[in-house]
Order: C-alpha cells, then structure tokens, then sequence
C-alpha cells in the first residue's frame, strides 16, 4: 500500500493536467472565434467611417477621399515578452485588448453619429467675436434710428360741409347753404416704431351760398375760415414694402372767422369769430415713391364747432399730399 499512494498521486496529476490542456485547448479556440468576428467588426467600423468621410466631404463640395489607412493599434502586443511567454496569459492578454480595442471602435462610431465634426472649424477668437457684436448694436441702433425718423408732409384737400344754422337776433334761425371748400396743411411727426406723434398747422376754407330763412331762398356770398393748431397721433400697418395704411387721430384748436354777405339786410354783412376745441379722424393710404418720398391720399373728418351766430360744422375732406423725411 505504501508504493501505490505515489503511483495514485502521479496518475492523478497527469489527468488534471490533460484536463488543464483540454480547458486551455477550448478557451483558445474560443478567442480565435472572437477575434475573427473582432476583426469583422473592425472591418464594418472602417467601411462605416470611410462612408462617413466620403459624405462628409461632398457635403463640404470637396473630392471625396477614403482613408486607406487603418488606425494603429493604439495597444500593441508583445507577445514575445517574457510577460507572455506563457501560452494561457498571452491568449486571455489579447482577449483583454480585443474587447478594449472592440470599444474604442464603438466609441469612435458612436462620435461619428451624434457628435458635429469640429476639426475643419475655424476658430473665432475674441477680436471677431467683439466685431460681431459691434456690428450687430450698429445694426440695432441704425433700425431705431430710422423707426425715429422725423417726417414733413403738406397734404391739400378738398371737403364738404354741412349747411349752417344762422340764429337772428329776431326772429327765427334760418340755414345758409354751403358749397365746397379746401384745406392745405403742414404736418411734422416724428416715427415711433410703428406709432407717431407730430403737429399740424393749417386751415380750411368753406364757401357760403343762399339763405334759406321762412321758406325763402334769399341771395348772399360768404366763406367760413378755421385756422387750426393741432397735436396729431397715428398708428402705421405696414401692407407691403412700398404700402402703408395709416389710422390717425388729432385734437387742438380752431379760430373759426365766419363772414357773410346777404342783400336783404342793411347793413347786408353778417360777421362772426371764435375759438373752438377741435377734433379730427383719418384714415391715410401711403405709398413711397423713393427711400425718402411718399405720396398719400386719405380722408379725413373734422369738428370745427361754431361761430357764434353760425351754427357747428362738420367737414369731410379728401386729400392727397406729399411727404419727406428728414
């Protein structure tokens, strides 16, 4: 029994080192399947990469060229070394770098999908930036500049009024008919954005016919004149480029001098003035002609109150007028 222990013991190791064989024997053939499908993968990153470039490229209107050069093992293998001299460690040492390089690959496809290529981009140092930004508050002050711009315009008109009441001192009232009249005006606004606000300095002239008083036409001549003081707003809707629609709106003062002639009387003049509170509402069609010209046309209605013994009037007028920026 005693010289058969030994026998057991060297049987036993032999088996346990067929078994090690064996085992070693699987695991290699199993890293050489992985690095096959390693280098298959490898070789689908680099066609995957190569089409990325040559898209790349196109799209910057360059010749497309493909990179026939593969990337260097940024992990190279000595397996010379005596480190490795071992069969087992240098085969688990290249399974360990297979994955490693496996994922590097992923990464840099992974970079190549999702990530904007920054390496042909030209750096901007501060100076340009600071230009940029220069430029872009010029740009900014020169639109507000120009949408605060002062405006003068002269717009003449023509208008219709209604007939005048005329109140005797005894008697009853009677209605003098008018005719048409005419308006010249001189505007200057000053452009807020789309808003604006100005002054306007004119007059309107009404010419006055018959008398009609206890059923009868009787013959007389006159004019009703309003010299107006007026603080003028509007608001601008841009239609087009060379279009614009203008809502307005104005209220001031009036100096109404009214002056009529009638035969029945003697003496056959009738004279009258006031200072009335004024209102007026308008709409403008604007169209420009050049950069610092536009011609308008619009209506425009007017309250001028009374006169004292002339009655309130009321005028609808049309106009067309020029107007300049300055």
């Amino acid at each position: 029994m005693l010289f058969l222990l030994p026998c057991n013991s060297r049987g036993n190791d032999a088996e346990k080192i067929e078994k090690y064989k064996r085992e070693i024997d699987y695991i290699s053939a199993k890293i050489d399947r992985l690095e096959e499908e390693y280098k298959q993968t490898a070789n689908d990153i680099d066609t995957v990469e190569k089409n990325i470039e040559i898209t790349s490229l196109k799209s910057d209107g360059e010749s497309s060229q493909v990179f026939s050069k593969k990337p260097e093992n940024k992990y190279p293998i000595n397996l010379k070394s005596k480190e490795y001299k071992n069969p087992k460690n240098s085969r688990i040492y290249r399974l360990k770098q297979t994955f490693i390089e496996i994922q590097d690959g992923l990464n840099k496809l992974n970079n190549k999908n999702y990530r904007p290529n920054f390496d042909n981009t030209t750096k901007i140092e501060s100076e340009t930036l600071n230009k940029v930004f220069d430029s872009n508050q010029k740009k900014e002050s020169t639109e507000i500049k120009q949408n605060r711009s002062y405006y003068l315009s002269f717009r003449p008109s023509i208008h219709l009024s209604n007939d005048l009441d005329y109140k005797f001192a005894h008697g009853p009232s009677g209605k003098i008919k008018t005719d048409n009249g005419y308006g010249l005006f001189l505007d200057l606004d000053k452009r807020i954005g789309s808003g604006k606000l100005g002054l306007s300095l004119g007059l309107h002239r009404t010419f006055l016919n018959n008398l009609y008083w206890m059923n009868n036409d009787y013959t007389g001549t006159g004019e009703s004149t309003a010299y107006q003081l007026l603080l003028t707003t509007g608001y601008n809707f841009q239609l087009s480029d060379l279009i614009t629609l203008e809502v307005g709106s104005a209220l001031g003062f009036t100096n109404r001098h009214d002056h009529y002639e009638l035969e029945l009387l003697s003496p056959n003049s009738l004279n009258d003035n006031n200072l009335n509170f004024n209102g007026q509402l308008n709409l403008k069609l604007a169209f420009q002609l050049i950069d610092n010209f536009s011609l308008f046309t619009g209506y425009r209605f007017t309250y001028l109150g009374s006169s004292g013994s002339f009655g309130e009037m009321y005028l609808n007028s049309f106009e067309m007028g020029l107007g300049w920026k300055i």
